[in-house]
């Protein structure tokens, strides 16, 4: 879901000329591509040992929807089985 300010920012892009709907059309998929790499999402990894598998779950916008959902969705195969937690970056925000 869109939040409010990237909703504005989608509306003052419509508001702009543009050459045809099609211009324009590509004009909001890139704000809303860059609206959503630059959102604070989180993933957890789901490790499980004996199956030698590595599943991915997400993106979450929060820890505690991650945390809630994991409850509900994430089961461990085995006492092998362990999760962990990681913020989800686009690599073009990473600045070294």
């Amino acid at each position: 879901m869109a939040k409010p300010t990237e909703v504005k920012k989608v509306a003052a892009l419509l508001e702009q000329p543009a050459d045809d709907a099609e211009d324009m059309a590509k004009k909001v998929w890139e704000l809303v591509e860059q609206l959503l790499r630059e959102r604070t999402q989180y993933v957890v990894f789901a490790v499980h040992p004996s199956l030698n598998i590595i599943q991915a779950v997400g993106p979450y916008s929060t820890e505690a929807q991650l945390k809630k959902d994991y409850a509900k969705r994430i089961h461990a195969y085995d006492t092998h089985s362990y999760a962990k937690i990681a913020q989800l970056k686009d690599p073009s925000l990473i600045v070294l």
